[in-house]
């Protein structure tokens, strides 16, 4: 049904929110970071724009929407409060990093660029390169956590040295929210990711 269609990203923006809340608890100090991928990352900047979080973390951010390019007048992502970490393959079909690039300019919060090169909408090399530059789909994956981070260090720093709890993530998935503890693990990074 095509009204379903429309109706799927505001449902789980709702759910979300309402898990944003929840994690909270009452608490506004309590550091939440939202992270999703593909349409998962619009819907968590999404939530972001309406409950102030720590950061968001967008993996394969798609720069357009069914009403345009994300950033265009009217877009709610205008809205973010929140730090926020955009990664996306250098050869992503649904996330150009020009529009990714325009897209942070006009966004009011800090934000980050990781650009995997090679990449694709998700965050695969093919095989033909990964031989060419020595390197498994492990290590490009390894990088991009370490780039993610250091993002989330630097955001959570001083959140989490004033807060007795640990941070809570949640991801936002097609069915459930997956609360995972602070820290991350630390893990080597690569040449082949370009921070902007």
């Amino acid at each position: 049904d095509h009204r379903d269609l429309h109706s799927f990203p505001t449902r789980r923006s709702s759910d979300l929110l309402a898990k944003v809340r929840e994690c909270k608890g009452g608490s506004s100090d309590r550091p939440v970071v939202l992270m999703g991928w593909g349409p998962g990352a619009a819907i968590a900047a999404h939530v972001a724009g309406l409950e102030k979080v720590c950061g968001v973390v967008c993996l394969g951010f798609p720069s357009t929407s069914l009403s345009g390019y994300r950033g265009d007048l009217g877009d709610t992502i205008l809205d973010l409060k929140s730090p926020t970490l955009f990664v996306v393959g250098e050869k992503s079909k649904v996330a150009n990093t020009d529009d990714i690039e325009a897209l942070r300019e006009k966004l009011s919060v800090e934000t980050g660029l990781v650009i995997v090169g090679a990449a694709d909408n998700n965050l695969r090399i093919s095989k033909r390169k990964q031989r060419l530059e020595c390197v498994t789909q492990s290590m490009v994956d390894r990088s991009i956590m370490e780039e993610i981070r250091e993002f989330l260090v630097g955001i959570l720093g001083s959140v989490v040295r004033h807060h007795s709890g640990p941070a809570t993530f949640a991801i936002p998935a097609m069915t459930t929210f997956c609360p995972l503890a602070w820290p991350g693990v630390c893990l080597l990074a690569g040449a082949w990711l370009r921070r902007k």
